[in-house]
Formats: C-alpha cells, structure tokens, sequence
C-alpha cells in the first residue's frame, strides 16, 4: 500500500471547455519512500486512516495544505483488522457477518476479489444500503481524525476491466 500520496493542483489549467479551473490534480503515489515533507507549495496530501498522527506535522510545517484520508469504496480488506483506521469505508467482519449480500461475486458464486490485491474485496458500489454504510463510517472517520477531506478510490466506469478479474466474469 501507499505510504503517502500527494495531490498537486494545476492552478488555470484548461478544462474540455477551455476554462480556468483549479480542481485538476496530479498525484505522485509513494511507497517505501522517505516521509513526506511538505512545503507551501503542495496544497493536497493523502494519508492512510492509520497514518492520522502524520497530519499534525504536515500542518504545522504547511498549514494550508490540505490532508486527505484514501479510502477505498469499491473494495473491503480481510487483511484490515482495526475498524478505526480502514483503508475502506466498510470492514470486511462487518460485511462478512452482516451483509453478505455486499461482496460481488463471479459467474461460479464465488467472491471476487482484485486480481493484483488479494486481499481486496469487490463490493456492490450499486447497493443503496452499502452506500450508506460506506459514508457514514467515512464521515465518522473524518469528524474524529479532524481530516480536511477523503480522496475516494476504486470506482470505475466498469469492475470488467480484466486486470481487476483475473479473466474471471462478474455474476
């Protein structure tokens, strides 16, 4: 997993219509790298919800940079075994025993899970109730860790792409 991700904006730059805008963003993905240390001039960081403590570092060298939690909403981990720092918005035990009925499965019954991510779930992004679920337990975590926004992962025009599915077909 990403130790750290940070969100550059492109202040001005040009959108299909040719307007200004500043909510484009270019992220440079970080893993078994040194810690991050930002400066004025990175706007956007994104931290694990377990990496909640590196936020008052990064705030006290960069006060308006603005710290992000990832979280997955297309996935649940069974390697993710603290509910208070998921990197999903749904645990898998709590899926698992409850609401089976989330996880998407293959044309053979059988979960799927990422094909580059064994431990990656793929759940029902569709289900009205998984959806509801999903945001609470993301805004509870952001009301509790103080985070300044989520940087959400995972979704996708399509779950068929095949580097998802192994060559497996969902149900």
């Amino acid at each position: 997993a990403a130790a750290v991700t940070t969100a550059s904006v492109a202040a001005g730059a040009a959108t299909s219509k040719t307007r200004p805008t500043t909510d484009l963003a270019a992220l440079r993905i970080c893993s078994d790298v040194a810690p991050l240390r930002p400066t004025a001039g990175q706007r956007y960081v994104i931290l694990q919800s377990w990496e909640h403590a590196k936020m008052r570092a990064i705030k006290r060298r960069s006060p308006a940079t603005k710290v992000l939690v990832y979280k997955d909403m297309a996935s649940t981990r069974d390697d993710a075994t603290r509910a208070d720092v998921l990197p999903s918005g749904v645990g898998y035990r709590y899926a698992n025993r409850h609401h089976p009925e989330w996880f998407l499965k293959d044309t053979s019954g059988r979960r799927v899970s990422w094909a580059s991510w064994r431990h990656n779930w793929q759940m029902d992004v569709g289900s009205p109730s998984y959806q509801r679920t999903w945001a609470r337990n993301v805004a509870a975590d952001v009301r509790r860790r103080g985070w300044d926004g989520v940087f959400v992962d995972g979704i996708a025009r399509t779950m068929q792409y095949p580097w998802y599915l192994d060559g497996r077909v969902l149900a």
